[in-house]
């Protein structure tokens, strides 16, 4: 990938998002974040209905084009009509063990997301000259007496709504069934200044940045996730002007020094990283890792009801050794690009091949260097304190 340029964008919810964690029709278990593949695929949708894209093979290079992340929780407070004040949240590496203390045990456990300078001092080993508090709400951690953050933080929560399921033709077998759904919900609250978001890291292109910036006007207003036809998923949005402002810094790391890479998104790796891994053997190349199933229906009209083919996929915060097969490794920003545009068409039916569509999701997204020393002891030792919230 040549001439990349990197881009952050803030996404601000609108309305509530139903974020199905497995894909359209999972009702009740909601994703707290929007996976990169799926912000991927919304992108390309977007394009091809204003007619940017006209056919797969472009929706195919367009995905091959660009690297996400995906779009992760921040929270912003602003004091006056010109400072604003933000704090971007990074997931917690798989198999960074935060604190071995069994009284903290719980409180830990539950933390995915680490406060950008938090995450710094964790994984990049900063010193902190006075032991500074970690400061915890739920999933979410970091490292400043901003009481602000926790205000801020336990305005993104979940929500039901019941719902009635008529059948179309009433029988003593097909009775009307309630259900519920849940959403989840990033508030504001305009007196404090404080308001909620995500936002992602985009790497491509200028001329694909340009065109992801065309399909967030369209999607702001047609919405991401399920239900958008009941006004769920739409959203406002704007171009961080600095992206270093959302990027972990790791200036003060060692360039010589050895050092793995953690996922940004979900990632497929392609075929030549794979016959290299099983050479030389996974456990030397997979550091740490979750695996995860994803699917989901056609979105084409006249064919809503088929399901596309399911992948296994590496989460977010799956750390690997190498990402390369021959050459080495070119970072943009302390990024590395890597991954593979993967093709989901289901063989079913046949008229959907004889059209001519394919259906592609992008296991292509963006690392970031985390030393090889965070996986081989506890790494949160000068972070003895910490403060949480009282009912939890």
């Amino acid at each position: 990938m040549k001439n990349m340029n990197v881009s952050v964008f803030l996404l601000y919810p609108r309305s509530p998002l139903h974020l199905a964690r497995r894909g359209r029709g999972d009702l009740s278990d909601p994703d707290e974040i929007i996976h990169s593949d799926t912000l991927a695929s919304a992108l390309a949708s977007a394009l091809v209905q204003v007619g940017i894209l006209k056919d797969s093979d472009a929706v195919q290079e367009f995905l091959e084009k660009i690297a996400l992340s995906s779009a992760f929780p921040f929270v912003e407070k602003r004091s006056s009509a010109r400072e604003v004040i933000r704090r971007f949240f990074l997931p917690l590496p798989k198999g960074v063990v935060l604190s071995r203390d069994p009284t903290h045990r719980k409180t830990f456990k539950k933390i995915r997301w680490l406060e950008k300078r938090l995450f710094e001092k964790i994984i990049y080993k900063e010193p902190c000259n006075n032991k500074p508090h970690l400061q915890v709400s739920g999933p979410y951690a970091w490292t400043s007496n901003e009481e602000w953050i926790r205000d801020a933080v336990r305005l993104i929560s979940e929500g039901e709504q019941l719902r009635v399921q008529v059948p179309r033709i009433r029988t003593a077998d097909h009775e009307p069934q309630p259900y519920s759904i849940t959403y989840r919900v990033w508030k504001e609250a305009p007196e404090s200044g404080l308001r909620t978001g995500l936002f992602f890291i985009a790497c491509a292109p200028q001329e694909r940045l340009h065109q992801i910036k065309q399909a967030l006007e369209v999607l702001k207003d047609l919405g991401l996730g399920a239900d958008r036809t009941v006004g769920m998923g739409t959203f406002t949005w704007q171009p961080l002007n600095t992206a270093n402002e959302a990027l972990p810094s790791t200036s003060k790391t060692k360039s010589t020094a050895p050092h793995y890479w953690m996922s940004l998104g979900m990632y497929v790796p392609p075929e030549e990283v794979w016959k290299k891994w099983h050479k030389e053997g996974l456990s030397r190349h997979i550091i740490a890792h979750e695996l995860v199933l994803r699917s989901g229906w056609v979105s084409i009209p006249g064919f809503l009801n088929v399901r596309r083919n399911g992948i296994y996929m590496f989460a977010e915060g799956s750390v690997f050794k190498d990402l390369s097969a021959n050459t080495p490794q070119k970072c943009i920003h302390n990024l590395m690009p890597a991954g593979k545009v993967v093709d989901v068409t289901p063989d079913e039916p046949e008229e959907l091949h004889k059209s001519g569509i394919r259906i592609y999701r992008s296991g292509q997204t963006l690392f970031i260097p985390v030393p090889a020393t965070c996986f081989a002891h506890l790494i949160a030792n000068h972070c003895t304190n910490f403060m949480t919230d009282a009912k939890e």
